[in-house]
C-alpha cells in the first residue's frame, strides 16, 4: 500500500546510482554464474526496478512483494529488469519456496546499500504504535492474514523502492515510512510508463496465490 509520505527523490539525479554501483551482492535468484555481483550491473544495459526489502519473514513485506509481483511480468516484457535485495538470509528459504517475489532476488550482508541510501530504522515503540494505530499498517494486517510469517531477523530497518533508468537516472524514489508501505503495481507500471490497465486479469494480491504466494495461515502476534 503507497504512503504518499512516501514519496522521495530527486528524479533525473545520478546520486543514487553513484552511491549503489559499487556495492556487492549476493546472487539468490538470477541470470548469471556469479555468486557475487555490483547493484551497478544491474543498470547497465536497461531500466530496472529494485526494490529494499524488510526482512524475508516479515507476514505484511510479503504481501506486499506478492502485490508489487502483479507488474513484474509487465515490467519484464517492456524491458524492465527487476530485483529485489534483502539484508540477511533469515527466512530466505521460505520466502523463496512461497513464490512471493517474481523478479531476481538478492542479499545485501552488512546493510551497505541500506547504509549508502540513509534508509532509517524505527525503535520498537514505534513499531507498536504502528500495528495499533496506523491504519496503513492495519489494512494490511487484515490484507495478509492468509500469508505465513516469522519475527526473524531486523524488524527495525525501513525498506526502499527505486526506479532508475540505464545508465542509472532516477526516474523515482520510494522509502517506507511505515513498516506497511509499498509502491501499488499500478505506480510501478506508470514510473516505466506502461498503462496500468495491463493488469486486469493478472497475479491475485496477498489475499489470493494464482501463481505462487501460499495461503498460509497466520495466527498471533509472532507473524506480525
Amino acid at each position: 500500500m503507497s504512503n504518499p509520505a512516501a514519496h522521495a527523490g530527486d528524479a533525473g539525479s545520478m546520486k543514487i546510482a553513484s552511491a549503489l554501483k559499487d556495492v556487492p551482492v549476493e546472487r539468490i535468484v538470477g541470470p548469471g554464474s556469479d555468486e557475487v555481483v555490483k547493484i551497478g550491473s544491474f543498470w547497465q544495459t536497461q531500466p530496472v526496478l529494485i526494490h529494499f526489502l524488510r526482512r524475508f519473514g516479515c507476514r505484511i513485506c510479503r504481501g506486499g512483494a506478492m502485490d508489487m509481483s502483479r507488474a513484474i511480468p509487465h515490467l519484464q516484457k517492456a524491458g524492465v529488469r527487476v530485483v529485489a535485495i534483502g539484508l540477511d538470509h533469515l527466512g530466505l528459504d521460505e520466502f523463496v519456496d512461497g513464490g512471493y517475489w517474481k523478479g531476481e532476488l538478492y542479499i545485501d550482508d552488512g546493510k551497505r546499500a541500506y547504509q549508502a541510501l540513509e534508509l532509517k530504522s524505527i525503535s520498537y515503540w514505534q513499531v507498536a504504535y504502528q500495528l495499533l494505530f496506523d491504519k496503513t499498517v492495519k489494512k494490511s494486517l487484515g490484507d495478509t492474514a492468509n500469508v505465513k510469517g516469522d519475527l526473524a531477523g531486523d524488524g527495525l530497518q525501513l525498506g526502499a523502492t527505486l526506479a532508475l533508468d540505464k545508465g542509472g537516472k532516477l526516474l523515482h524514489e520510494f522509502r517506507q515510512v511505515t513498516v506497511a508501505d509499498h509502491p501499488s503495481p499500478e505506480e510501478l507500471l506508470q514510473r516505466f510508463g506502461i498503462d496500468p490497465s495491463v493488469l486486469r486479469g493478472g497475479v491475485k494480491g496477498a489475499r489470493g496465490a494464482e501463481e505462487g504466494g501460499k495461503e498460509d495461515t497466520c495466527e498471533g502476534k509472532e507473524c506480525l
